[in-house]
């Protein structure tokens, strides 16, 4: 994904998730997208959940 010249933040997690965090365009929000890496379905949507959660913490 090309982020260069983009008003977004990337990390890269040691299990191999993707956090990208960017304005939205249109509303006065924060977009965090979770990019899951795992060995099966389950568990990248558990990863997805567990980093969605602390996402959602954050903002309160």
């Amino acid at each position: 994904m090309e982020l260069s010249g983009s008003n977004v933040v990337s990390f890269v997690l040691a299990d191999g998730t993707v956090i990208i965090v960017r304005p939205s365009g249109t509303e006065p929000k924060v977009k965090v997208y979770v990019l899951a890496h795992g060995e099966d379905i389950t568990s990248c949507r558990n990863q997805v959940e567990e980093y969605s959660s602390w996402a959602q913490r954050l903002s309160r």
